[in-house]
């Protein structure tokens, strides 16, 4: 699975509350979807967020996600 994914099946589980970057990570490291090999695997996850949202808005998409004040949570489909 994907970063992009785990973070999608977090904060769908989450039930809209927004999470962290840190917050995300750990719980898709808690539920085995991810198995990160780096110190700092959410900096990885909100960058892998972040071209996501990059790539979907240049092909005239709406953002998957939304960070406000340091938090994510899944944008409006």
């Amino acid at each position: 699975m994907t970063l992009v994914e785990a973070a999608e099946v977090v904060l769908k589980a989450a039930g809209g509350v927004s999470l962290t970057a840190q917050e995300i990570t750990e719980k898709a490291v808690a539920t085995k979807l991810i198995a990160p090999k780096s110190r700092k695997p959410w900096v990885h996850l909100q960058a892998a967020m972040r071209e996501s949202n990059f790539r979907l808005e240049k092909a005239g998409k709406t953002a998957q996600f939304i960070s406000k004040d340091g938090k994510w949570e899944l944008g409006k489909k």
